[in-house]
Order: structure tokens, then sequence, then C-alpha cells
């Protein structure tokens, strides 16, 4: 896994400034947090780091290639789980590799793989509403993990770099 690092990154709404000049290096292997009371902006850097939204100024690194402003390239869990409660928890942990085009079996394979790692064997087939807040905290996990893998499962067109909309510029 590659570095991460964050450059010189301001980013406002309106007149509000919630970055401003932030750089941020980050290891591979490493894990880091942002603290913060309630409002202070600390979803903004992730929507940054995560392509989601484009800063005002500066850029985002991947190892030595920028991907400031795509998409995909980076996940991240939310303090929500967000799991589809109409989906099990496999479906739920493969749901990113079938959203990229992976054949559903295939999906599921991959995340059946997974499960051992965040401690959710055994949970395969129930549903969300079915297990306690710190065992459905660990699916999303999983799920992160999935949509950073780069399965052998995907086409020539999946592993073609996407198009920045605003600067068409490869972003894989």
């Amino acid at each position: 896994m590659a570095r991460l690092s964050v450059g010189h990154v301001t980013q406002g709404f309106g007149s509000l400034t919630v970055l401003d000049d932030v750089s941020l290096t980050v290891e591979s292997g490493r894990v880091a947090c942002l603290l913060g009371p309630s409002g202070c902006g600390k979803t903004t850097p992730f929507h940054v780091v995560a392509g989601l939204e484009r800063p005002s100024a500066g850029r985002v690194l991947l190892g030595e290639r920028d991907v400031t402003g795509c998409p995909g390239q980076l996940s991240y869990m939310l303090q929500k789980d967000l799991l589809l409660p109409s989906k099990t928890i496999l479906d739920n942990v493969s749901l990113p590799l079938v959203l990229r085009g992976t054949p559903r079996d295939a999906a599921r394979e991959e995340a059946r793989e997974l499960m051992p790692t965040f401690g959710l064997v055994g949970t395969e087939d129930r549903w969300p509403a079915e297990l306690s807040g710190g065992m459905r905290q660990r699916a999303p996990g999983g799920r992160a993990h999935a949509h950073r893998r780069r399965g052998a499962h995907r086409s020539a067109a999946q592993r073609a770099p996407s198009l920045q909309p605003d600067r068409g510029l490869p972003c894989a």
C-alpha cells in the first residue's frame, strides 16, 4: 500500500473555510483518525481524500500518484455502519465488488475470504438487525477492504482509467 499525502489543502463552503492549508502524511500500514466536536468539519478531509470533493487548493497523493478529485481510489469507514438491512452480512461486504462489475458469486467468494480477518465468520447469512452494534461495525471494515481489492474478475473496460470530468485526466 502506498503512502497517503495531503498537501496544502484548502476547502470551504461559501464564506466558511473548513480546511485551511492542511498537510498530512500517513505512512503505509499506519492508522490515522480525526477527533473533534460535532460540526467542526471532520468529514470534509475524508471527502477530499476519497475524491468525493475537490479542494479549492492543494492536492492528494497516493504514493507518487495524484488522486485529487478521483473518486474510488481510497475508501474509509464512517461512524454509522450504513449496512443495507435487506442484504445479508456477506452481501453487504461484497457490495463494492458487485457495484464494480464483479459477478455476484465471485464477489461473494472474495468477501467470504475477508470474514476471518474482520471476525465475521458465522455471520455471513445473518441480517444486520440480528447482530450487535459491535458486530455490525465490523462489516463496513470488510466492505472498505473489499473496495480496495482489485479483483481479477474485472473486465478490461473496468480496469481502464476513469477520467476526471473537470480536467479530463486519468484517475486510475
